[in-house]
């Protein structure tokens, strides 16, 4: 696991599952997963060496490019989608059409988080 991402991990595992419901941006997985790689380790307890809003906001989904997304969550959490989850965020992504580039998707969702996987019970775009 990427350096910050097991840091959220772990503080997710901390935690039993547990229901939310939260405001959240559609981050894509893959482009999320690299930025984190780019992270050194031994500047993570740096102040301002880690810059998460702005790896998020530089990973904004694809509409019909983005294929594996996470959520964004407040306090800088960021959390995988579980397959059927990642299912619903691709089909309301490409419900905005052919739009070139990176976009910002805000989401209404509630479901579960078990281990750092979220489980939807329901995402909805924020007009």
């Amino acid at each position: 696991m990427k350096p910050i991402f097991g840091l959220f991990a772990c503080l997710m595992l901390a935690q039993a599952a547990h229901t939310f419901t939260s405001h959240a941006d559609l981050v894509d997985a893959g482009c999320f997963q690299h930025a984190q790689k780019k992270t050194n380790p031994e500047d993570v307890d740096v102040p301002g060496a880690q810059n998460v809003r702005a790896e998020v906001r530089a990973c904004y989904p694809k509409p019909t490019e983005t294929k594996v997304f996470m959520l964004a969550l407040p306090g800088h959490d960021v959390a995988i989608l579980d397959p059927a989850s990642n299912a619903q965020a691709l089909q309301l992504v490409n419900g905005f059409g052919d739009r070139k580039g990176r976009h910002r998707v805000e989401v209404n969702v509630t479901g579960t988080i078990d281990n750092n996987v979220v489980h939807l019970d329901s995402i909805t775009a924020v007009k």
